[in-house]
């Protein structure tokens, strides 16, 4: 997961020039429809085949998938609000926005607040996904450009050591 949050990130910076609802309409629904429509398949087959298997799945948790997403698909519902709160987000300096994030999640971490799964994995996640934006501005100067200077090398150092130690529990 962290890999698709990295890379999600790389290919979101292009769009967050879109306007507001054009964002919204071409990027946060796609995953949106796809966790929806994908989650009540899984819970369907789930539920209908549940009497062969160990884990019982009932049909009413389709009605659930809002606050408890099927285990094998939380991260699209993850991104879904990924993609808001990155635009959100985006409003502030590069700065902000990882100090924000990194308290955040610092917080989330370090006390035992009861969130929902998807919601504790996009949190730990989310840092991820604003070092693939960042990447994304910087690739070429990491490797082409020789003027580059290493202020944005040791931002993105700070963050990968700052994710690695809150995901050590």
């Amino acid at each position: 997961m962290p890999l698709f949050f990295f890379l999600s990130g790389i290919f979101l910076k292009k769009s967050l020039n879109l306007d507001a609802k054009t964002f919204f309409k071409e990027k946060m629904l796609y995953f949106l429809y796809f966790y929806i429509i994908w989650n009540t398949i899984s819970v369907v087959i789930r539920a209908s085949l549940s009497q062969f298997a160990k884990n019982q799945v009932e049909f009413s948790e389709v009605f659930i998938l809002f606050w408890d997403p099927t285990f094998t698909l939380w991260f699209m519902y993850a991104m879904f609000w990924a993609l808001g709160l990155v635009y959100i987000l985006n409003k502030l300096q590069t700065f902000e926005q990882i100090a924000i994030t990194l308290i955040v999640v610092t917080i989330v971490q370090a006390t035992n607040i009861g969130l929902p799964f998807f919601l504790r994995q996009l949190i730990s996640y989310f840092p991820l996904l604003l070092i693939g934006m960042l990447f994304s501005d910087y690739w070429k100067n990491l490797f082409i450009k020789p003027s580059f200077t290493y202020q944005w090398f040791i931002v993105f150092v700070t963050c990968i050591v700052g994710v690695v130690l809150v995901r050590i529990e």
